[in-house]
Protein backbone atom coordinates (compact mmCIF):
# COMPACT_ATOMS: atom_id res chain seq x y z
CA UNK A 1 0.00 0.00 0.00
CA UNK A 2 1.20 3.51 -0.71
CA UNK A 3 2.02 5.79 2.21
CA UNK A 4 -0.55 8.38 3.19
CA UNK A 5 0.49 12.01 2.70
CA UNK A 6 2.46 13.24 5.69
CA UNK A 7 0.88 16.31 7.25
CA UNK A 8 4.21 17.29 8.84
CA UNK A 9 5.86 17.72 5.45
CA UNK A 10 6.47 21.37 4.62
CA UNK A 11 8.20 22.92 1.62
CA UNK A 12 9.02 26.47 0.64
CA UNK A 13 10.96 28.10 -2.16
CA UNK A 14 12.19 26.62 -5.42
CA UNK A 15 13.75 23.12 -5.12
CA UNK A 16 17.49 23.28 -5.70
CA UNK A 17 19.62 20.29 -6.63
CA UNK A 18 21.36 18.27 -9.32
CA UNK A 19 20.29 15.80 -11.93
CA UNK A 20 20.81 12.22 -10.74
CA UNK A 21 21.28 12.90 -7.03
CA UNK A 22 19.95 9.39 -6.35
CA UNK A 23 22.48 6.55 -6.82
CA UNK A 24 19.83 3.94 -5.96
CA UNK A 25 16.24 4.31 -4.73
CA UNK A 26 17.61 4.49 -1.16
CA UNK A 27 21.04 6.14 -1.51
CA UNK A 28 22.60 9.25 -2.99
CA UNK A 29 25.61 10.05 -5.15
CA UNK A 30 26.53 12.60 -2.47
CA UNK A 31 24.82 14.48 0.33
CA UNK A 32 21.97 15.12 -0.07
CA UNK A 33 23.18 17.80 2.34
CA UNK A 34 22.11 21.25 1.18
CA UNK A 35 20.01 19.99 -1.72
CA UNK A 36 16.23 20.26 -1.63
CA UNK A 37 15.50 18.71 -5.02
CA UNK A 38 16.65 16.28 -7.69
CA UNK A 39 15.79 15.06 -11.17
CA UNK A 40 16.23 11.31 -11.63
CA UNK A 41 15.39 8.34 -13.83
CA UNK A 42 13.12 5.95 -11.98
CA UNK A 43 11.96 2.41 -12.70
CA UNK A 44 8.60 0.89 -11.79
CA UNK A 45 10.31 -1.41 -9.28
CA UNK A 46 12.13 1.45 -7.53
CA UNK A 47 9.53 4.22 -7.67
CA UNK A 48 7.79 3.69 -4.32
CA UNK A 49 11.08 3.28 -2.46
CA UNK A 50 12.61 6.35 -4.11
CA UNK A 51 9.57 8.48 -3.28
CA UNK A 52 9.68 7.29 0.33
CA UNK A 53 13.40 8.10 0.55
CA UNK A 54 12.83 11.57 -0.91
CA UNK A 55 9.99 12.16 1.54
CA UNK A 56 12.12 11.08 4.51
CA UNK A 57 14.94 13.42 3.42
CA UNK A 58 12.61 16.35 2.73
CA UNK A 59 13.43 16.39 -0.99
CA UNK A 60 11.17 17.42 -3.85
CA UNK A 61 11.77 15.38 -6.96
CA UNK A 62 11.13 15.37 -10.68
CA UNK A 63 11.27 11.87 -12.13
CA UNK A 64 11.91 10.54 -15.62
CA UNK A 65 9.74 7.44 -15.88
CA UNK A 66 10.51 6.94 -19.56
CA UNK A 67 14.19 7.84 -19.52
CA UNK A 68 16.88 5.83 -21.23
CA UNK A 69 18.53 5.59 -24.63
CA UNK A 70 16.73 7.18 -27.56
CA UNK A 71 17.30 3.93 -29.47
CA UNK A 72 14.85 2.24 -27.09
CA UNK A 73 12.07 4.39 -28.55
CA UNK A 74 12.93 4.48 -32.27
CA UNK A 75 11.49 2.60 -35.25
CA UNK A 76 13.35 3.04 -38.53
CA UNK A 77 15.26 5.94 -37.01
CA UNK A 78 12.14 7.86 -35.95
CA UNK A 79 10.57 8.35 -32.53
CA UNK A 80 7.83 5.76 -32.04
CA UNK A 81 5.18 7.02 -29.63
CA UNK A 82 3.80 3.48 -29.27
CA UNK A 83 7.12 2.28 -27.86
CA UNK A 84 7.03 5.21 -25.46
CA UNK A 85 3.46 4.34 -24.42
CA UNK A 86 4.48 0.73 -23.85
CA UNK A 87 7.21 1.88 -21.43
CA UNK A 88 4.89 4.36 -19.72
CA UNK A 89 2.26 1.66 -19.26
CA UNK A 90 4.66 -0.37 -17.09
CA UNK A 91 3.91 2.19 -14.34
CA UNK A 92 0.16 1.61 -14.56
CA UNK A 93 -0.43 -0.38 -11.38
CA UNK A 94 -2.64 0.38 -8.40
CA UNK A 95 0.36 0.52 -6.07
CA UNK A 96 2.23 3.01 -8.24
CA UNK A 97 -0.83 5.14 -8.96
CA UNK A 98 -1.51 5.42 -5.22
CA UNK A 99 2.13 6.17 -4.40
CA UNK A 100 2.33 8.91 -7.03
CA UNK A 101 -0.96 10.47 -5.92
CA UNK A 102 0.26 10.57 -2.31
CA UNK A 103 3.66 12.03 -3.29
CA UNK A 104 2.07 14.72 -5.47
CA UNK A 105 -0.39 15.53 -2.69
CA UNK A 106 2.29 16.05 -0.05
CA UNK A 107 4.67 17.91 -2.39
CA UNK A 108 7.38 15.26 -2.64
CA UNK A 109 6.82 14.60 -6.36
CA UNK A 110 6.53 17.70 -8.51
CA UNK A 111 6.73 16.38 -12.07
CA UNK A 112 7.57 13.72 -14.63
CA UNK A 113 9.89 14.47 -17.55
CA UNK A 114 8.47 12.41 -20.41
CA UNK A 115 11.36 12.91 -22.85
CA UNK A 116 14.64 14.80 -22.90
CA UNK A 117 15.54 17.20 -25.71
CA UNK A 118 12.89 16.17 -28.27
CA UNK A 119 14.27 18.88 -30.57
CA UNK A 120 17.53 17.00 -31.21
CA UNK A 121 18.33 14.76 -34.20
CA UNK A 122 18.65 11.70 -31.94
CA UNK A 123 14.85 11.37 -31.99
CA UNK A 124 14.53 11.36 -35.79
CA UNK A 125 12.97 14.78 -36.38
CA UNK A 126 9.32 13.72 -36.28
CA UNK A 127 8.33 14.97 -32.81
CA UNK A 128 5.93 17.92 -32.65
CA UNK A 129 4.42 19.88 -29.79
CA UNK A 130 1.04 18.29 -30.48
CA UNK A 131 2.65 14.85 -30.21
CA UNK A 132 4.08 15.81 -26.82
CA UNK A 133 0.63 17.04 -25.76
CA UNK A 134 -0.76 13.62 -26.71
CA UNK A 135 1.92 11.94 -24.60
CA UNK A 136 1.00 14.15 -21.64
CA UNK A 137 -2.65 13.17 -22.03
CA UNK A 138 -1.70 9.49 -22.13
CA UNK A 139 0.50 9.75 -19.03
CA UNK A 140 -2.13 11.73 -17.14
CA UNK A 141 -4.56 8.93 -17.88
CA UNK A 142 -2.36 6.93 -15.48
CA UNK A 143 -1.35 9.72 -13.09
CA UNK A 144 -3.98 12.48 -13.35
CA UNK A 145 -2.47 14.78 -10.70
CA UNK A 146 1.17 14.50 -11.81
CA UNK A 147 2.47 17.44 -13.90
CA UNK A 148 3.96 16.26 -17.20
CA UNK A 149 6.83 17.98 -18.96
CA UNK A 150 9.91 17.66 -21.12
CA UNK A 151 13.58 18.57 -20.94
CA UNK A 152 14.83 21.08 -23.51
CA UNK A 153 18.35 21.96 -24.59
CA UNK A 154 19.70 25.54 -24.38
CA UNK A 155 18.55 26.70 -27.85
CA UNK A 156 15.35 24.63 -27.79
CA UNK A 157 13.08 27.50 -26.82
CA UNK A 158 13.30 28.34 -30.55
CA UNK A 159 12.19 24.82 -31.55
CA UNK A 160 8.80 24.82 -33.31
CA UNK A 161 8.30 28.29 -31.82
CA UNK A 162 5.14 28.92 -33.87
CA UNK A 163 3.47 25.79 -32.47
CA UNK A 164 1.84 25.85 -29.03
CA UNK A 165 1.37 23.32 -26.26
CA UNK A 166 -2.16 22.78 -24.98
CA UNK A 167 -1.70 19.90 -22.51
CA UNK A 168 1.96 19.98 -21.41
CA UNK A 169 2.57 21.43 -17.93
CA UNK A 170 6.25 22.34 -17.85
CA UNK A 171 9.49 22.53 -19.79
CA UNK A 172 12.80 22.01 -17.98
CA UNK A 173 14.95 24.47 -19.95
CA UNK A 174 18.69 23.83 -19.71
CA UNK A 175 21.23 26.64 -19.91
CA UNK A 176 24.71 26.28 -21.43
CA UNK A 177 27.38 28.95 -21.46
CA UNK A 178 28.89 27.54 -24.67
CA UNK A 179 25.62 27.77 -26.58
CA UNK A 180 24.60 31.26 -25.41
CA UNK A 181 28.06 32.85 -25.10
CA UNK A 182 27.35 33.43 -21.43
CA UNK A 183 24.49 35.90 -21.90
CA UNK A 184 22.25 34.26 -19.35
CA UNK A 185 20.01 37.32 -19.00
CA UNK A 186 19.08 37.39 -22.68
CA UNK A 187 18.57 33.62 -22.71
CA UNK A 188 16.37 33.79 -19.60
CA UNK A 189 14.21 36.54 -21.07
CA UNK A 190 13.77 34.64 -24.35
CA UNK A 191 12.91 31.41 -22.53
CA UNK A 192 10.37 33.09 -20.27
CA UNK A 193 8.75 34.81 -23.23
CA UNK A 194 8.42 31.52 -25.13
CA UNK A 195 7.12 29.72 -22.03
CA UNK A 196 4.37 32.32 -21.72
CA UNK A 197 3.43 31.85 -25.38
CA UNK A 198 3.43 28.08 -24.92
CA UNK A 199 1.42 28.18 -21.68
CA UNK A 200 3.96 26.07 -19.77
CA UNK A 201 5.75 26.55 -16.47
CA UNK A 202 9.50 26.96 -17.02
Amino acid sequence: AAPAPMASLSFSGIPFGPTQLFATPTSFEWGPGMFTGSHDFVSPSGLVTQLNTARQKGLRVVVAMTGGRPSDFLTNGKFDVNKWKKRMSTFNTTTLRNAVAAAVSDGTLIGNTMIDEPETVQWGGNITKSMLDGMAVYAKGIFPTLPMGIGAGPPAYKWRSTERYTKLDFVRYQYSYNVTSGNVGAWRDAVLAQARKDGVAP
